[in-house]
């Protein structure tokens, strides 16, 4: 079984496809079986499909696409030789092993997708508490406020999140969710004046 592992390396992106299933490696595959089929089809088969000088060429093409896919392969191989079963029985190790945060954070998402905002909100108020740094806690807690109107305190959570110490990584979120708060307020804003208009124009009794 290893040596046929080894073997996969002799066709660029098998390895990846045969051992990981990964996408990356039946592209891989599918361009070099191309190139292959091409320069075949072009001086065996049929001589007249591209001209001489390009028919030529693809040799030199097909042979560096191949000592390229051979080097990439025999350097991935040793760190992709797990076997499946390995990798399920792991995945179930670290499901089992997952620290009480996941599980509450989870358990927040969900009730946070079905807009079970209560329950979502004393998930994530929990992890806050335990722990003030979870800034993805904090930033699903001012989403949270956000959606039910509480336009104040979702900023509150936002200027928690600019001054923790891992405030450069969340910076896109962030900045997105402070877009979203200031179109919230220019839309509560547009319909209060409408409100307003229609209640000046309204004909006396």
């Amino acid at each position: 079984m290893q040596r046929a592992y080894w073997l996969t390396c002799c066709w660029p992106g098998l390895s990846q496809l045969w051992i990981k299933g990964q996408w990356s490696g039946l592209l891989s595959a599918l361009l070099f079986a191309g190139l292959l089929n091409m320069a075949v089809l072009s001086q065996l088969i049929w001589p007249e499909l591209l001209p001489t000088g390009v028919a030529w060429s693809l040799w030199p093409l097909v042979g560096g696409y191949w000592l390229y896919g051979l080097v990439q392969s025999y350097r991935q191989l040793p760190t992709m030789r797990i076997h499946p079963v390995s990798e399920r029985a792991q995945a179930r190790a670290d499901n089992e092993e997952q620290p009480a945060e996941a599980n509450i954070f989870a358990a927040a998402q969900r009730e946070y997708m079905k807009q079970n905002w209560y329950e979502a909100e004393m998930l994530l108020l929990q992890l806050l508490n335990d722990c003030e740094t979870d800034i993805e806690a904090r930033l699903m807690l001012a989403a949270l406020y956000r959606h039910t109107g509480r336009l104040d305190e979702a900023e509150q959570q936002l200027q928690q999140v600019s001054r923790s110490d891992r405030a450069d990584e969340w910076s896109y979120e962030n900045e997105q969710q402070r877009e979203q708060i200031k179109h919230d307020r220019l839309q509560d804003q547009s319909d209060d004046d409408s409100a307003t208009l229609k209640e000046e124009i309204r004909p006396a009794a």
